[in-house]
């Protein structure tokens, strides 16, 4: 454990001339970034996600119809190399001409896996931007709500620069 605190903080060696008073995870040990106060590689990631989850109220349905739209355009896409293999082994590399009928009906096939991915995609990309806009909507006035809970005097203390930074970054 000493060891590897000692490889960070000779690889973070710049941060450290930087400052004279370094914040250090007391789990890992490794140095935390420019005001931060929990080690992104030690935070409780599920416990964040408990956090998160009211917010999605509202939500939920689509953010699961993005899901649902996921796997049916990776269920669409597993289609595109079987169907090539046809393209190639039935007709690119036959020993006879094949019949234009069932040729006609791999090229449509091809023509149509590529639309319906396309179109799965874009819908996905439209629900998960109407879910994320709403969603950090909701956030941005959890956070405006509670900077205005907070004591003007703990609030007034600090730089203006310093309270957006953290607002932004959080």
């Amino acid at each position: 454990a000493a060891v590897s605190r000692m490889n960070l903080l000779v690889r973070e060696k710049a941060d450290l001339q930087r400052s004279e008073l370094v914040a250090i995870c007391p789990k890992c040990g490794r140095v935390l970034k420019n005001g931060q106060t929990v080690c992104v590689r030690c935070a409780d990631r599920l416990g964040a996600l408990r956090r998160l989850w009211p917010v999605t109220k509202g939500q939920r349905g689509l953010l699961l119809g993005a899901i649902l739209l996921f796997l049916a355009y990776t269920g669409v896409q597993l289609l595109a190399p079987y169907v090539q293999r046809v393209f190639v082994d039935d007709y690119i590399q036959a020993s006879t001409p094949p019949a234009i009928g069932p040729f006609v009906l791999v090229l449509l096939a091809m023509v149509g896996i590529l639309i319906v991915s396309l179109l799965l995609s874009m819908l996905r990309s439209y629900l998960m931007t109407l879910a994320g806009t709403s969603i950090v909507g909701k956030l941005r006035a959890l956070v405006f709500s509670k900077i205005h809970s907070l004591s003007l005097a703990g609030v007034t203390k600090r730089p203006s620069g310093e309270l957006i930074g953290r607002v932004t970054r959080d």
